[in-house]
């Protein structure tokens, strides 16, 4: 007989292991392969994801941070593992639009991976950005409203992770990369009262 899986208990058995505070865990400096398949065997109950792809290899939409997409399928799995989380573009492929605020978003970024057969999704961008990359995609911010304005990505989205992404961009994504290039240079993750900030711009 088919068991039912309680997934809000096992959520809670990661929680209770790794606690609920998101940087701690995606921006502690030790964000790495073993966390990540430790935090697979609690919720999951086995390891499952392994990267396939390179950091050089993401696309531009993804917004900087520990996960990352290239080549993803377009079946439209993404957005229903991880709604919040997850932009389509004009082929209906998978980018990170904001990266996880929470344990319930992270776990559905993971899920995300999980069911994607191209296992085109990275996890290590922590070892890879920096303050210049940063700078760098910051400048291009322009060019993805552009493109994320799109009839295409209009489509492919419904008029909403698109215009979500728009929205993010256009307020709080700047302090939000303020605060990941302050953690990849002192490798801890600032408080809200921090004023020592990098400048992207």
């Amino acid at each position: 007989m088919y068991k039912r899986i309680d997934w809000n208990a096992r959520k809670n058995s990661v929680k209770d292991q790794f606690g609920s505070q998101i940087e701690k865990i995606l921006y502690s400096g030790r964000f790495d392969k073993s966390v990540l398949h430790a935090i697979e065997k609690v919720y999951f109950r086995q390891e499952l994801l392994e990267q396939s792809i390179v950091f050089k290899e993401r696309d531009p939409l993804n917004f900087p941070g520990p996960f990352y997409t290239s080549f993803t399928d377009n079946c439209g799995t993404g957005q229903q593992e991880a709604p919040d989380n997850i932009v389509y573009d004009h082929d209906g492929r998978e980018h990170i639009f904001v990266q996880p605020r929470n344990l319930d978003e992270m776990l559905g970024v993971i899920s995300a991976a999980y069911v994607d057969p191209f296992s085109s999704y990275g996890f290590d961008g922590n070892d890879h950005w920096n303050l210049n990359l940063i700078r760098e995609w910051w400048r291009q911010k322009d060019v993805l409203i552009s493109l994320l304005s799109s009839t295409a990505f209009n489509e492919t989205n419904n008029s909403l992770q698109n215009l979500k992404y728009i929205e993010y961009l256009t307020v709080g994504a700047k302090h939000d990369l303020m605060k990941y290039a302050f953690f990849l240079e002192k490798n801890y993750y600032p408080g809200e009262d921090e004023r020592q900030l990098p400048e992207i711009e």
